[in-house]
């Protein structure tokens, strides 16, 4: 299992909703609704421009190169964002928890051997 997938498992659905729409408000969080909107007027415009027996592939092309698109924007502002926090020392780098769940929050590579502390 994934870090991510420990991590959402440990948070309720309030929580995740809590986070969900906090995000949302947030300058990302309103550009990727707009971005998603405009996507959407685009997948529909190519289906309405589509010729007969080609609406569906029209559709899925238009939707899912804008997505590769909007994936890779985004991608490259969260790592954007992850890296100026680690630079400002604003941001755990390690990742690794110890027997309790508690994060390390070290620089990577601090662990050296794999014995335990």
């Amino acid at each position: 299992m994934s870090r991510k997938n420990k991590n959402t498992e440990k948070r309720t659905a309030e929580e995740r909703d809590a986070a969900r729409e906090k995000m949302m408000e947030s300058p990302e969080g309103r550009l990727l609704q707009e971005r998603l909107a405009v996507l959407w007027e685009e997948v529909e415009q190519a289906g309405e421009a589509a010729k007969h027996g080609e609406i569906l592939d029209d559709m899925e092309t238009t939707l899912m190169a804008g997505g590769r698109e909007l994936l890779r924007e985004f991608m490259e502002k969260a790592v954007a964002k992850k890296v100026a926090k680690i630079e400002a020392g604003q941001s755990r780098i390690c990742g690794k928890t110890d027997e309790e769940g508690k994060e390390c929050g070290g620089d990577l590579g601090h662990h050296g051997s794999k014995k335990k502390r």
